[in-house]
Order: structure tokens, then C-alpha cells, then sequence
């Protein structure tokens, strides 16, 4: 079952990489984010029903990425701001503007820090409970 679980979440991964923006699985392969432009849904890769929406960016998502307990979603995008969001319910509970677009996130195994990349690549760390970047 597990094996099967995987195969579909590569499956609408697979899918997702065709569409115009980024995506990503979550740690315990039951959930698909995919962005399309500036709006960002949850999966289910077994049925590729949607299960949440994220609206909240003013121009395009250029990268997701989960915390590795799969509780937040973290994004960036070309109106560089860094989101990070619950995953179950879709809720914006943190948005921290940068000076660039940002084009990589990295989120600590510890998941604690929030790591972005801007254009240009600048890299900036942020405490992921607070949005408050760290020196």
C-alpha cells in the first residue's frame, strides 16, 4: 500500500512539474502542493483532489516547501515575499517581504529556520515560529 501511496504521489508530482509552477511532497508522501502562478493547492496524490487552497502572493510562486513534520508550507515567489502557511487549513500565518525575488527555500531538519534565496543570491535565515531574520 505504501509502495502504491508513493507511485501515485510521483504520479501527480509528475503531473504538477508539467504545470507552470513548482511543487512539492510532503514528508509522509500524503500530500502534493503544486503552484499555479500565484495560487498554491494541497493534494491528495490518491485521488488528486484538492484539499486546500492558498491564495496570498501578488505574482508568481517560484518554489514550495514543506517543514518536515509536514505542518507548514513555505513559499516564495517574484513579489519577494517568503509565506509560510498551516497545510491543513491553508492559513497564511506568516508573510516576511525581502528585497529580491526569492527562488529557493530550505526549511532546518529541526524545523526551526527558514532559509531563502533570493535572485541575485542573497541568502537569508529566518526563525520559522517569528519571521524574524537571524544574524
Amino acid at each position: 500500500m505504501i509502495v502504491a501511496s508513493l507511485l501515485t504521489a510521483a504520479c501527480v508530482l509528475a503531473q504538477a512539474a508539467q504545470s507552470s509552477g513548482p511543487s512539492a511532497l510532503s514528508p509522509d508522501g500524503k500530500i502534493v502542493a503544486a503552484a499555479d502562478d500565484k495560487t498554491i493547492q494541497l493534494l491528495d496524490p490518491a485521488t488528486q483532489k484538492v484539499l486546500v487552497k492558498m491564495v496570498g502572493h501578488t505574482k508568481k510562486v517560484n518554489v514550495v516547501v514543506f517543514s518536515p513534520d509536514g505542518r507548514l508550507l513555505a513559499s516564495g515567489g517574484d513579489d519577494a515575499v517568503v509565506a509560510v502557511w498551516e497545510a491543513a487549513s491553508g492559513k497564511q500565518i506568516l508573510a516576511v517581504r525581502v528585497t529580491d525575488p526569492v527562488v529557493a527555500l530550505a526549511v532546518s531538519a529541526d524545523g526551526k529556520t527558514l532559509t531563502s534565496t533570493e535572485k541575485g543570491n542573497k541568502s537569508r535565515s529566518f526563525d520559522l515560529a517569528t519571521g524574524k531574520e537571524l544574524k
